[in-house]
């Protein structure tokens, strides 16, 4: 695997095949890229996570890698989704709310205990 210039582009110099798109996504990083497109940068993101930013960036390269798509832009005032970030933040919120409703079905009631 040849490593290019990753602050410039953070795909550059890596092949599909570095990371198998048949691997299954991993839900800690969707957690923390949805934590970083809320935060609107990897630093907050960090903060709130309490995770290093360097954590959070290898985090987000890995799943940008495994889709083969850049998810944030750079901007003078943080980071935007892009429109493949986009498309994955509002699968990954729906993902999460569904979650959060399931989890809300099984867990015990306190008014039958």
């Amino acid at each position: 695997m040849v490593v290019a210039n990753k602050a410039a582009n953070p795909l550059s110099g890596y092949k599909a095949d570095d990371a198998p798109a048949s691997l299954p996504p991993n839900w800690d990083d969707i957690r923390i890229f949805v934590a970083v497109a809320r935060c609107g940068s990897y630093r907050r993101a960090a903060r709130e996570l309490t995770m290093t930013q360097p954590a959070i960036s290898h985090r987000i390269t890995r799943i940008e890698i495994a889709l083969g798509a850049k998810l944030f832009n750079s901007t003078p005032k943080g980071i935007d989704l892009t429109l493949e970030g986009r498309h994955l933040l509002n699968h990954a919120s729906a993902a999460e709310l569904s979650l959060t409703r399931a989890f809300a079905l099984v867990r015990p009631r306190s008014e039958e205990h």
